[in-house]
């Protein structure tokens, strides 16, 4: 069809009684990765309707950590890479994992650049840290990505700063760290998805 939906859920309520659930439903389902809009169509003759119902309790979303096999591929490709960088993204922040970021970087010793979505996850004191990467300049951090042979991109969404700008040519092993699989892409071939609660993946 022409028409593209623009949020996540879109119902309408056609009874009083199921008003608790759609209403717990729509927010988990705009809480969770990626946080999006819902939306619910409340007809007039429903809302006037008495319902007996109480609030659903919430339940927190629960994002587990990756296999360990996972784990060590991603850990084997990172440490036989002679030029990784890390590509932080907005995912990170949403995660708050910022800390496990930090930890990560400094243990590692790797140079680590974050989108303009993820400014401030490091800072700009910390030796590691290349800069923000986002614009088309031939900066610090471009210099970087262009020689990087392995990207470790953390809570990236490719929306922040397509591939396109700093894998040209599909030539770099890419590692995602992120809740969601990653986007299909020419430009975005990943080598190891590592799926799961953001903080403890990078623990792990």
């Amino acid at each position: 069809s022409m028409f593209k939906p623009i949020t996540k859920y879109s119902t309408q309520v056609l009874t009083a009684d199921i008003v608790p659930e759609i209403v717990r439903k729509a927010f988990k389902v705009a809480q969770t990765e990626k946080p999006g809009c819902c939306f619910i169509d409340f007809p007039e003759n429903i809302a006037e309707m008495d319902v007996k119902g109480k609030p659903i309790d919430v339940q927190s979303a629960y994002n587990p950590t990756p296999p360990d096999k996972k784990i060590e591929q991603a850990a084997r490709l990172i440490s036989e890479a002679k030029y990784p960088v890390v590509l932080a993204g907005n995912g990170v922040v949403r995660q708050g994992a910022a800390e496990s970021l930090r930890s990560f970087v400094d243990v590692l010793r790797l140079p680590v650049a974050n989108t303009f979505m993820a400014k401030g996850l490091i800072p700009f004191t910390n030796e590691l840290f290349l800069g923000t990467i986002g614009l088309k300049a031939r900066d610090i951090p471009w210099f970087a990505f262009e020689k990087a042979d392995c990207v470790i991109c953390v809570g990236y969404d490719m929306v922040e700063y397509h591939p396109d700008m700093w894998n040209p040519n599909k030539d770099k092993q890419i590692v995602h760290i992120d809740a969601l699989p990653a986007e299909v892409d020419a430009h975005y071939r990943v080598a190891v998805g590592a799926l799961g609660e953001i903080g403890s993946t990078l623990r792990a």
